[in-house]
């Protein structure tokens, strides 16, 4: 069974993602910092203009947490998932056996 996280929303303008004692470090509103364990977060979806530090995409990246990147407005713009996950033989003799209509059925 998987288990579900949060997702981390990043509306404010201008803010910026760092990483800070192993944990994710939002900084807006000129110095207003809050700082966030990893391990509670599975998603961050950043709006509007903000900055990602290099250390910080790398840091998401080693821990599994994937971001959204979407406008002002909400339109999406791109994400950026880093480490998959998963075993390829595994998925790849199930589209195999899907495709074989007899096995499939």
């Amino acid at each position: 069974m998987r288990k579900m996280q949060n997702v981390l929303y990043v509306m404010s303008h201008g803010s910026k993602l760092s990483v800070k004692n192993k944990s994710i470090c939002v900084t807006y509103n000129s110095n207003e910092t809050h700082t966030i364990p990893v391990h509670n977060i599975e998603t961050i979806v950043c709006f509007g203009n903000l900055t990602l530090t290099s250390a910080f995409m790398d840091f998401c990246a080693y821990n599994g947490v994937k971001l959204c990147l979407l406008s002002e407005n909400g339109r999406y713009c791109g994400a950026f998932y880093g480490h998959q996950r998963g075993n390829i033989f595994l998925r790849t003799n199930q589209y195999r056996i899907f495709d074989d209509r007899e096995i499939s059925m």
